[in-house]
């Protein structure tokens, strides 16, 4: 993270901004992976994040 980041890893204030952009890097990909399942709603939250 450091390396694309201003952020110190270590610092306790920031773990809530590193959380946020983790989610916003990973965000297409996630929906991307969930809209490309056959029958999504037939599936379980679980399955559903495990296949995420």
């Amino acid at each position: 993270m450091c390396h694309h980041t201003s952020l110190d890893p270590k610092s306790k204030v920031k773990i809530q901004q590193q959380v946020n952009l983790f989610l916003e890097q990973s965000t297409k990909d996630i929906k991307r992976k969930l809209q490309k399942l056959q029958k999504p709603n037939r599936k379980n939250l679980k399955a559903l994040l495990d296949e995420a």
